[in-house]
């Protein structure tokens, strides 16, 4: 009965289509809680992991080729400690702004906090290469999954992939390091010649019984050439 009278008094239908609309709305904006990230409204790792799952399976079922490439954002974490988050949101916030403008029809997914993934049907691996080349401060690694491919199953795709990136980042480490060492070897170098010289000039104003206040000038004035401050900034280190 209660039903009937529902259905012959459209104002209390009405009412009641209205409420259902609203709870749809408001269970609607719950769930978007949890499938976008709140700073850059891509969907996240279990939505990521659902579409990885999909497309390795229409794979292997109809041998329809995919691209992937997983991505970290370079210096994330020393932007965090050294500024402070708002900037490291900021940073964020720009590399996703670059993803959406270089790959506007691909599915991009944040799966950490410095992580991201790009998964695209039909997508050629010099496609993704192209875009993600033009993006600074990353380090990314790609994988076709084609007939060539040797992924048995959607896990092995992302931890090769991920491995591709942990040894790029290993090789950028390698390379910091290394121009590291480079330039501290021949600031010693330039430091050693600096040294010499003044020592020189110092013995050789002694010997013509220089005035101790020009010895002072001319020592700051050593201090002050391109060699010696980057010195006294190697001592203060």
């Amino acid at each position: 009965m209660q039903d009937e009278r529902l259905i012959k008094d459209p104002k209390q239908a009405l009412k009641i289509v209205n409420q259902l609309l609203n709870l749809n709305e408001s269970l609607q904006e719950e769930v978007d809680k949890y499938k976008y990230d709140d700073l850059t409204g891509l969907e996240l790792r279990k939505d990521h992991n659902e579409k990885l799952k999909h497309m390795f399976k229409i794979f292997t079922k109809y041998n329809d080729n995919f691209s992937y490439a997983l991505l970290d954002i370079d210096g994330l974490h020393d932007v965090n400690r050294n500024e402070d988050y708002q900037m490291g949101d900021v940073y964020i916030k720009t590399v996703v702004s670059d993803l959406k403008t270089h790959f506007p029809n691909f599915n991009i997914y944040r799966i950490g906090g410095d992580e991201f993934a790009i998964i695209k049907n039909g997508a050629s691996g010099e496609e993704l290469e192209n875009g993600l080349s033009k993006i600074n401060n990353i380090t990314y690694g790609i994988n076709c999954i084609n007939k060539d491919t040797t992924c048995k199953t959607w896990e092995d795709v992302l931890k090769i992939t991920d491995r591709v990136v942990i040894e790029r980042k290993a090789k950028k480490k390698r390379r910091s390091r290394d121009r590291d060492f480079l330039t501290q070897n021949e600031l010693i170098k330039e430091a050693i010649s600096l040294v010499n010289k003044h020592k020189k000039l110092n013995d050789k104003l002694i010997d013509e019984k220089t005035n101790p206040d020009d010895l002072e000038s001319i020592n700051k004035q050593i201090q002050n050439t391109p060699t010696g401050k980057k010195l006294t900034m190697l001592n203060t280190e």
